[in-house]
């Protein structure tokens, strides 16, 4: 079984006493969200200027990427708590992690060309919308198949 987060209890803080038995419950859940907010934040900000210069579509998967390594490494560390960086279990776990993505950004790929090139809706709105998906998604990725419990 993996060990227990340190960020939790200062996560827990940020909730007001009366929630916290709630958070408790829900903790892993809660710290992903967490998290992939900062995912996503990655993802944008590199997205963004690279959008100014790149088609949208080229820039994607190279915002794709940056997000990638560090959803790996704040899952692997803060989320599902899995110690070990040795090589096996690094290549064990981001290969199905990486794939996992790359599913996903199959569909955000997907989701940026239709509700841009076929709606007409700004890439800017429509990927935010297609990163709400991807990150439901990647969290079920993630939990089943990747950082799953012994």
């Amino acid at each position: 079984m993996m060990d227990e987060p340190r960020i939790y209890p200062y996560l827990e803080k940020l909730v007001p006493k009366p929630l916290r038995p709630l958070t408790y419950k829900y903790r892993q859940f809660l710290s992903y969200a967490f998290f992939g907010f900062a995912t996503t934040a990655v993802n944008f900000i590199i997205y963004y200027p690279l959008s100014l210069i790149l088609p949208y579509l080229a820039a994607n998967p190279i915002a794709w990427f940056g997000s990638v390594v560090f959803s790996y490494w704040v899952n692997k560390t803060f989320v599902f708590s899995s110690p070990s960086w040795d090589i096996k279990t690094v290549a064990k776990e981001f290969l199905p992690f990486a794939g996992g993505r790359v599913i996903s950004l199959g569909a955000e790929e997907v989701v940026l060309y239709i509700g841009t090139e076929l709606i007409g809706v700004p890439h800017g709105i429509t990927k935010f919308a297609a990163a709400c998906l991807v990150a439901v998604m990647n969290y079920f990725f993630a939990k089943i198949f990747v950082f799953k419990k012994k």
